[in-house]
């Protein structure tokens, strides 16, 4: 199957250089079987044996065979998993990261310093509530905060094909989560690469919530309906000319052949 392209392009001049020597640390093309959950997980529950002779042991205590149980197929099975793990570019955190949250909804991160480079592997930024709070009911976000993961990389695609962040549920149990979002046709040329996420906010006089990301962790699923390759992006000229304050983007030249 051929696939449409996601090009990608670093802050730092000097990684792309070579890109492909750094692109996997953050950004790989997902299959069903990179997830050690799906991989893992039977297609037959408690295996084909005890599927077919729970058969038999029905019909035996008398159970007629158009009502016995003939189906116990896994989540293995399901095709909506199957669209969410082939067609996802999964976004990793590219280096160990340790976030700590207050209860004033201050945070501090600590990541190691890139040597030789002047963009930081991956930051954290922090949107204010102020910009989710409704004062109206429903309050969806109270209690919880806003966690940017902000990454030294521009993406986009000349396709047109819309792009859709997912919460990293076959991959990662992690004490964030993150707020579906797409980006959508018009707006998929020149993206920056950033992870919007909740995390509950600690009660007055509770320590603060400590969270700990290894390097290579999925933070979240880039998912589109075409299959992407990654392909570093050649030609200068991708920068966008933001010409008015609202409203669509314009594009210079945005080739890459």
């Amino acid at each position: 199957m051929q696939r449409d392209k996601l090009y990608y392009t670093f802050n730092d001049p000097a990684w792309n250089k070579d890109p492909e020597r750094y692109i996997n640390l953050m950004l790989e093309q997902s299959s069903r079987n990179k997830s050690c959950w799906y991989s893992n997980l039977p297609k037959i529950l408690g295996g084909v044996r005890n599927f077919v002779f729970k058969k038999h042991r029905d019909i035996m205590n008398g159970v007629p065979p158009h009502k016995t149980k003939n189906r116990s197929g896994s989540a293995r099975l399901c095709p909506a998993i199957h669209s969410v793990l082939d067609n996802s570019i999964l976004i990793k955190c590219p280096s160990d990261l340790a976030i700590s949250i207050t209860s004033n909804k201050e945070f501090f991160y600590t990541t190691p310093d890139p040597l030789g480079s002047n963009s930081p592997l991956i930051a954290i930024r922090s949107h204010g509530y102020s910009d989710m709070e409704n004062v109206e009911s429903p309050k969806l976000f109270e209690g919880y905060m806003n966690i940017k993961f902000v990454f030294p990389i521009h993406i986009g695609n000349n396709s047109d094909t819309p792009l859709i962040f997912l919460h990293p549920n076959f991959h990662t149990r992690s004490e964030f989560t993150v707020l579906n979002g797409v980006i959508p046709r018009g707006y998929v040329k020149y993206q920056e690469l950033n992870i919007n996420t909740l995390v509950k906010v600690p009660e007055k006089g509770e320590p603060p919530t400590e969270i700990f990301i290894k390097k290579g962790e999925v933070l979240a699923y880039l998912w589109s309906p075409k299959q992407l390759s990654l392909t570093p992006s050649r030609k200068e000229g991708l920068l966008p000319l933001f010409t008015k304050f609202t409203g669509a983007i314009e594009y210079g030249n945005d080739s890459n052949s």
